[in-house]
């Protein structure tokens, strides 16, 4: 059986991912989560949490406070605004500096340690916007690992031509339990959702695309 690490925040996509790599690709997966002192950092780790269990998935989660520490993100330094709806969806407002290059080496290393195959990425179409969510930036770093690891460890993306409601139809037929994500920018102890940040605005929108209720909660506005 082929071995999988999927870089897992929690979220919507994310979790498609680790259930294509188990579930559809029949590889034993293991998902690998990463607090940065992001906002969401809480209730992600919750999600993950609850994914793991349901999916009967290995976890490992991995600190990397000092990124979060290193600021120069609405996601990490709550001295800057963080921007809501469009903005947030159409722009690399909330970037996070060099996230996914850090986030991807270090699954590289336990890939090339435990002799891994794969590393699974939930990027898809709809996030284009972002340099490293691109096929191009995926296939430029799947070269390095040609040379950066011992063992040959490939990249995968099943998600990289899916808009999220076509993502959201291909999870709903393996089973990935979407009332367990956390696809929001802030935490929230009673696990209720903003629905103003970028990415409850996008999880909304396919929901509604697909014609499909969603299984989470929002905050309800007075």
């Amino acid at each position: 059986m082929k071995k999988a690490i999927v870089v897992c925040s929690g979220g919507l996509d994310s979790t498609t991912a680790a259930y294509c790599a188990k579930f559809r690709d029949g590889c034993d997966t293991t998902l690998i989560h990463f607090n940065y002192r992001h906002l969401a950092e809480e209730s992600e780790s919750k999600a993950v949490k609850r994914i793991a269990r349901h999916g009967k998935f290995k976890l490992i989660e991995q600190d990397l406070d000092w990124l979060g520490n290193l600021g120069d993100s609405p996601l990490t330094d709550k001295k800057i605004k963080l921007p809501l709806g469009d903005i947030a969806q159409n722009t690399i407002a909330c970037w996070v500096p060099a996230r996914n290059l850090v986030m991807y080496s270090i699954a590289a290393a336990y890939a090339d340690a435990w002799k891994i195959d794969y590393i699974y990425a939930g990027v898809n179409k709809q996030e284009s916007v972002y340099p490293d969510h691109s096929v191009e930036y995926h296939k430029a770093f799947e070269n390095v690992l040609k040379g950066g690891c011992r063992y040959k460890v490939k990249l995968r993306m099943p998600l990289i031509h899916l808009m999220k409601p076509q993502e959201l139809k291909l999870g709903l037929k393996l089973g990935v339990p979407y009332q367990h994500t956390w696809s929001c920018d802030y935490s929230n102890d009673k696990d209720l959702r903003c629905g103003k940040c970028g990415c409850c605005c996008t999880t909304r929108a396919a929901w509604e695309k697909i014609g499909k209720p969603f299984p989470g909660k929002w905050i309800k506005e007075k």
